[in-house]
This record gives structure tokens, C-alpha cells and sequence, in this order.
């Protein structure tokens, strides 16, 4: 009886270790699954980054659609009855109306023919 003891001891104080190497792995490995899903994960720290690229290159293409937004609105406001100008008016009737193009090259010459 005194030897089985001294074995089951043995087994015991083995096994205590072992659980408790492995209770620190699984605490390891769940740690480092967490961080890594913290950095890369769906909501991590580099989709952030993604996002906040993609938020500064919507701001800049927003910065450009509404200067040239302000550019048509002159243009409508140049255009409007109260307000009519005539180098408009002319530029307008040109492009609608098919007299020239701006690439159009214009040569004079002394006789018609």
C-alpha cells in the first residue's frame, strides 16, 4: 500500500503541473488571439486606419464637388434674368448652338472663297 501511495503521489504532483502548464497556454493562446484580432480583426486597429483613409479621400472629393458646385451656381447666377452677362450669354449660345468648339482653330485670310 505504501508504494501505491508513493505513486499516486507521484501522479498527482505531475498532473497538478500539467494542468497547470496547460491552463497557462490556453490563457496564452486566448491572449494573443485577442490581440491579434485587435490589430487585424474586422473592427481592429488597421480597419481604423482603412477607414479613416477612406473618410479624409471622401472629405477631399466632398471639398471638390461643392467648389464645383459653387462654380455652377455662379454660372446660373451669371445666367439669370436679373443678372445677365453677355460674354456668357455668347459662350452659352456657342456651345448650344454648335458655332465653334474651344479646339476649333481659326484662320483669316484676305479672300473669301
Amino acid at each position: 500500500m505504501l508504494l501505491f501511495d508513493k505513486i499516486s503521489d507521484c501522479f498527482d504532483k505531475y498532473y497538478s503541473g500539467v494542468r497547470l502548464t496547460y491552463k497557462i497556454l490556453v490563457f496564452i493562446g486566448i491572449l494573443l488571439y485577442f490581440t491579434y484580432q485587435a490589430f487585424t480583426g474586422d473592427n481592429g486597429y488597421k480597419s481604423y486606419l482603412i477607414i479613416k483613409q477612406q473618410v479624409i479621400d471622401k472629405q477631399q472629393k466632398l471639398d471638390k464637388l461643392k467648389y464645383q458646385l459653387s462654380e455652377l451656381k455662379q454660372k446660373v447666377d451669371l445666367l439669370s434674368s436679373q443678372s445677365l452677362d453677355l460674354d456668357i450669354l455668347e459662350e452659352r449660345c456657342r456651345i448650344m448652338l454648335n458655332y465653334s468648339y474651344p479646339s476649333d482653330i481659326i484662320i483669316r485670310s484676305k479672300t473669301i472663297s
